[in-house]
């Protein structure tokens, strides 16, 4: 379920890694999208054999677990949640914080030695261009410059990119032939013959890191001095601060309600749902990097047993949160979703609202709205503590 209370919270938390991990300033290259991980449409359903020590579920043919309409209280015992204290982070941004920020933003924008006099080793990192073709044609999301890889395994490019790299000179062009996995995730390209028309640029030495100068303000950002340029960034990083105190608010809250709930037992058949979900999503991004599932997992210090905890804990939390839904009859009236589904459709990029009705169902946006007005009602009963 897209708009489930573990979904909106994932999507809370991939919202702040990606805040996190981009800038608001043009420090490096461009990155690749179709040779290394891609975002596509469909989920391919699988049923993964669990590590030896774990007694995962792989029955694909669940019936869904409505929490609206089953009895909950022979899984669940709710603990306090009306009661929560929690006390607010400091949102001060003190001149050493700002300081150690304007650090971060001058390593993030050092550059690597360009080293052009010798050819590309196992091992190396190496910034090349390249252009995808499939049949002939350039295909959407295969071409990239300024591209970082670094030569071993595969690299985190499908295979074939290191070996061919692997000896050539910068400067040097030449073409990569190979092949997408059969489950690589994009329909057009699902187990195409292509070929990449690539250019080796420069093998990557050691970073160098820029002063916070005049120089730096205008290779980053449109300001003409580095002054403008640290006024704009306090702004953006005491607004930033102010919001992380917000959410760390939300945070402390559900996770004190999540501790004091008892769990007696599990659905199971919902725990083989959700289970079957994430393993279909890890193989898929796994397919992206040409790995299999079990690869995939290896490379993010991961297991099989991991997975299936991570799906009894979201079980785990929808049952807490549709048991206080219950408990407190709360709903979304059809005047509360009209008024609020414009503003869901904006926060996903639609400009229309029927397109996100359409994409989801009104079931689902129906939960997240729920989910929202039962966090905000957290919140609303908790004792914030302000920050001293």
């Amino acid at each position: 379920m897209i708009f489930s209370a573990k979904t909106v919270k994932q999507l809370a938390a991939l919202a702040l890694a990606l805040l996190m991990g981009t800038s608001l300033l043009a420090c490096g290259g461009e990155e690749a999208k179709s040779p290394q991980t891609t975002d596509p449409n469909e989920n391919k359903e699988i049923t993964q054999t669990p590590d030896a020590e774990t007694t995962a579920p792989t029955d694909e043919t669940v019936v869904s677990f409505n929490y609206l309409e089953e009895d909950l209280t022979p899984y669940i015992t709710l603990g306090n949640y009306r009661e929560i204290t929690v006390k607010r982070q400091s949102s001060v941004l003190s001149d050493d914080i700002f300081a150690d920020y304007l650090e971060e933003v001058r390593e993030y924008c050092a550059e690597p030695q360009q080293i052009t006099d010798r050819a590309a080793a196992e091992g190396d990192t190496v910034n090349f261009d390249f252009a995808g073709y499939v049949d002939g044609v350039q295909f959407d999301g295969g071409t990239a410059q300024g591209q970082s890889i670094t030569l071993t395994g595969n690299g985190g490019f499908i295979e074939g990119f290191v070996p061919a790299i692997i000896g050539k000179t910068p400067g040097e062009s030449f073409d990569i032939v190979t092949s997408f996995p059969e489950d690589y995730g994009v329909d057009e390209l699902n187990g195409k013959e292509a070929t990449f028309k690539c250019t080796l640029n420069y093998i990557e030495g050691e970073k160098i890191v820029p002063e916070f100068d005049d120089a730096l303000a205008q290779k980053i950002s449109d300001f003409e001095t580095a002054e403008e340029l640290k006024v704009y960034l306090r702004e953006q990083l005491q607004a930033e601060m102010e919001s992380s105190a917000s959410n760390q608010i939300y945070h402390d809250v559900w996770e004190q309600v999540v501790n004091n709930a008892t769990i007696h037992s599990y659905p199971e058949d919902k725990v083989t749902e959700v289970y079957n979900q994430n393993v279909s999503t890890y193989t898929m991004y796994g397919a992206m990097y040409g790995m299999s599932y079990e690869e995939f997992l290896a490379a993010q210090n991961y297991t099989d047993a991991q997975v299936l905890e991570e799906a009894r804990q979201m079980v785990k939390e929808d049952l807490i949160f549709y048991s206080i839904v219950k408990a407190e009859n709360i709903t979304i009236s059809d005047e509360e979703y009209n008024a609020t589904l414009p503003e869901f459709a904006a926060y996903y990029d639609y400009t229309d609202p029927q397109e996100l009705v359409d994409a989801y169902g009104e079931v689902s946006i129906r939960d997240g709205m729920l989910w929202n007005k039962t966090q905000d009602l957290l919140i609303e009963w908790a004792n914030i503590v302000e920050a001293e």
